[in-house]
């Protein structure tokens, strides 16, 4: 038992002596170990766990909080001299194919005497490699470049089916022009056109080799040269064959944004042929010179997988490309674009296209009569020429009741678009589109009574697209596509650096703050003692 003053564990023979354990011993007693660890080695992990947190903190705000990192990465995709991507734009290392199919009208006879509707045949394809390379290059003060295209043609025998001299029979496209642009003309030019063209008679249908088609058909042209000039038209100016309006340097130099004024325009057409605005559509927003030349695309639109628009000056307007589905192209995760299916439709079927049919002044002929076609005639001296997908994929029934022999396949006849998702650059795809010429008869030419009015009638169709990517392009490709994965690193990697450096800190502070206790409390033991 204890004696008076209340002392514990008191042996007999050392009454009245007593003291404290020492404390790490106390703490033993506890069946405790308080052995913290040293200061400097503490000092030294707290810091660097609260650089780590601070870096964390720094990364997330950069990634997070700011474009810095895609700024960084667009950078360079800037158009500037003497830069890789400036070199692959002037001169891109892909060299693209195009395949041209013509409509071969097998009973064109029985046409014309009305015994039967046409029937066409596809005859073809006849292949080319196109070889594309950007002339007459100014940097403008203004962010923007300036430039010419140089286009030129190389036959592949061994990819087409038939050959160039192979004879075909097709409607009479400027024959056919010239009546439509004579319906239109005042009475006295109507007179003198009529009788031009009754002098000369030139047939509805002609049966010419493919490649006079392709490369264009003078003798036709010089026969109706006289009609032509009524309406100050120069036919030396036409140019009727299909790759003929294609080959050389374009007549028109184009403008397009550099990216260095605003990443998102880089690649947007700024004017053709020093206007930023179009003759064919009036006042309207369609005569608004908009969208890219199609050998990039504001990389952001396609990382927000935005509508996206491309200018084709052979049409005179933009077409719109709508994000459809994600894929992979040579191992590269990419992004499928096609047009929407009304592109091309009535301002019913689609209103984007109300500037693009102007009231008609004939009640009996509105101006887009059928979905699925699109006249080209205002940028195109006025000529009855209309485009669509070939087959009129997507077109309207009623364009079916015309001919005989189209298949729509969606497969063959559809367009799209292989983007990449970072950078914005066409990866692949099939561009292709119809032309077609619609009949319009006058009273003063009789020689296409056998026709029907407003038939619309193919002629040929096109397939422009790439088979294969050059090596060093895919590399590229490649790279680019790391960087997502290196984004969606830096982001959440970012954020579990602060949880993670968050809990440590908070653990260091309890363990901390329960050893302090620990100790004070041992330390207030004195009821523990040793006698001496």
């Amino acid at each position: 038992m204890g004696d008076a003053n209340g002392s514990l564990g008191a042996h007999p023979e050392k009454k009245g002596r007593y003291s404290a354990l020492p404390l790490r011993e106390l703490v033993r007693v506890r069946g405790k170990t308080a052995r913290p660890c040293s200061f400097w080695a503490r000092a030294f992990g707290i810091s660097i766990t609260i650089v780590l947190l601070a870096l964390g903190a720094a990364v997330c705000f950069i990634m997070w909080g700011t474009e810095t990192f895609d700024n960084s990465l667009l950078e360079n995709l800037i158009l500037r001299n003497n830069t890789q991507m400036f070199e692959w734009w002037k001169r891109p290392p892909v060299t693209p194919y195009i395949q041209v199919r013509l409509f071969n009208y097998t009973n064109w006879q029985a046409v014309m005497d009305k015994r039967e509707i046409p029937l066409v045949k596809e005859v073809g394809p006849y292949t080319f490699l196109q070889e594309t390379e950007k002339t007459a290059v100014v940097f403008n003060d203004n962010s923007t470049v300036t430039y010419r295209e140089h286009t030129t043609f190389v036959f592949q025998p061994q990819r087409s089916v038939g050959f160039e001299d192979d004879i075909v029979a097709l409607p009479n496209v400027p024959f056919l022009s010239a009546v439509s642009v004579l319906r239109d003309s005042n009475f006295m030019k109507q007179m003198a056109m009529s009788m031009a063209l009754n002098s000369v008679n030139p047939p509805p249908f002609l049966r010419f080799s493919s490649q006079e088609f392709l490369w264009g058909y003078k003798e036709t042209l010089t026969q109706l040269a006289k009609a032509f000039s009524v309406v100050n038209i120069d036919p030396e100016s036409l140019k009727l064959g299909i790759l003929e309006a294609r080959a050389g340097v374009t007549r028109n130099a184009v403008t397009v944004e550099t990216g260095a004024r605003d990443v998102d325009r880089l690649g947007l057409i700024v004017d053709v042929g020093g206007s930023d605005r179009l003759d064919a559509w009036g006042g309207t927003d369609c005569s608004r010179v908009d969208g890219s030349d199609g050998s990039m695309f504001p990389p952001r639109l396609v990382q927000e997988r935005q509508r996206l628009y491309i200018f084709t000056k052979d049409m005179c307007r933009r077409l719109a490309l709508d994000f459809n589905t994600t894929t992979t192209l040579n191992g590269i995760e990419t992004y499928k674009y096609m047009p929407p299916m009304n592109v091309f439709g009535t301002p019913e079927q689609n209103p984007e296209n109300e500037c693009f049919c102007p009231p008609s002044e004939n009640p009996d002929e509105p101006s887009c009569p059928y979905g699925g076609v699109f006249s080209v005639g205002p940028c195109n001296f006025g000529a009855p020429v209309l485009v669509s997908f070939p087959h009129f994929y997507g077109g309207d029934e009623e364009l079916y009741h015309f001919v005989n022999g189209l298949n729509p396949d969606p497969s063959k006849h559809s367009m799209y678009l292989y983007i990449h998702p970072i950078i914005g650059v066409p990866m692949g795809g099939k561009t292709r589109f119809q032309m077609n010429v619609k009949v319009r008869k006058s009273s003063k030419i009789s020689s296409i009574d056998f026709l029907e009015e407003g038939a619309v009638l193919p002629v040929a169709w096109i397939e422009i697209g790439v088979d294969e990517l050059p090596e060093e392009v895919i590399a590229l490709l490649h790279k680019a596509s790391m960087t997502k994965h290196v984004k969606s690193v830096l982001l959440y990697g970012s954020i579990t650096v602060i949880f993670v450096t968050s809990i440590i800190l908070l653990w260091c502070a309890y363990r901390c703050w329960t050893r302090r206790e620990t100790i004070r409390n041992i330390s207030q033991d004195s009821h523990i003692l040793e006698p001496l």
